[in-house]
């Protein structure tokens, strides 16, 4: 009997090589890793949470998480990059209201996009399905009742 290679759910070369680079990155710019990871906290949430099928969730969270992150960033990078400025940037409650609030619209623009999407999708099977009816009953009154009877 054949033994089954079971593929493990590990990193891999490349994510361990990508996991790396992103420790050392951050232990080297330190201030500036501190911002992003509080501020990229609800990407990360949405991450762990999310499933493979809503991988696009996380996508739309991450974009406008980071769009939140960036300018106080610059701030940061503007005024030195140390850690104490740093820590002042992400304590002031307008900094994390601003960052959130950023993952906050990345959340609603999905729900919005989804159901948006959704509704679309369901009135473009609903079209398909009664064209399909229409033709059937065309059939059927040219061709009789055994037209339908092919399951």
């Amino acid at each position: 009997m054949a033994k089954k290679k079971l593929k493990g759910k590990g990193l891999g070369v490349r994510g361990t090589l990508f996991l790396l680079f992103v420790i050392i990155g951050g232990l080297v710019f330190l201030p500036t890793s501190m911002i992003l990871f509080i501020g990229m906290l609800p990407t990360i949430v949405a991450l762990f949470t999310s499933g493979i099928a809503t991988r696009a969730r996380v996508s739309t969270i991450a974009a406008l998480n980071f769009t939140g992150c960036v300018p106080f960033v610059f701030e940061l990078w503007s005024m030195g990059n140390d850690y104490e400025i740093s820590l002042d940037i992400i304590t002031t409650p307008m900094t994390i209201i601003t960052i959130y609030g950023a993952a906050a619209l990345g959340y609603i623009f999905d729900w919005v996009v989804v159901g948006v999407v959704s509704a679309y999708m369901y009135q473009r099977a609903d079209f398909r399905l009664r064209k399909i009816e229409k033709r059937q009953a065309i059939l059927v009154e040219a061709w009789g009742e055994k037209v339908k009877a092919g399951r």
